[in-house]
């Protein structure tokens, strides 16, 4: 009498559920690591966006006042210090939405906008835009994207 050999021996059946879970396991990862990049990607267009606004609007004011009041600085500026008298920066915090935020506190990226005086003339000034972006790792503000820009004002319009 010959016996058929049907089913799987316990060995074959632990072997193949832990091949199963590791699967899974790097399945997932590769799941969390792409949402994680597309976050990232979002936080990279929208700072590349607005830092592109601010800029074209800079470079297409036709006084300096005008630059300031056409780009609303300050409607949610958090800190506005003096470097100088010429120079100023604003810090704007954002949380991961891209909400406007009151402090540093809980913001996952920090706007610094710095508009200073670069070179006087005799017929105008020269005047700089700095633009930086910064993304907040464990307490750690790392850089993102930092433009500069550069625009001529003929004396008696700035």
């Amino acid at each position: 009498m010959i016996k058929n050999k049907k089913g799987f021996t316990l060995a074959e059946i632990i072997i193949a559920i832990a091949a199963l879970s590791l699967c899974s396991v790097v399945i997932l990862n590769i799941f969390i690591a792409g949402n994680n990049l597309s976050i990232d990607a979002d936080m990279y267009d929208e700072a590349i966006n607005r830092s592109g606004n601010m800029a074209e609007t800079f470079k297409s004011s036709k006084t300096f006042q005008d630059f300031i009041n056409t780009a609303y600085l300050d409607e949610y500026f958090i800190s506005k210090g003096e470097i100088n008298a010429t120079d100023f920066l604003w810090i704007y915090c954002f949380d991961k939405n891209w909400n406007y935020l009151d402090s540093t506190k809980g913001a996952s990226v920090i706007l610094e906008i710095e508009l200073g005086e670069d070179i006087k003339y005799k017929s105008g000034d020269l005047w700089k835009l700095k633009i930086n972006f910064n993304k907040i790792n464990n307490e750690e503000q790392v850089s993102i994207l930092e433009i500069i820009t550069k625009r001529y004002y003929p004396r008696g319009t700035s």
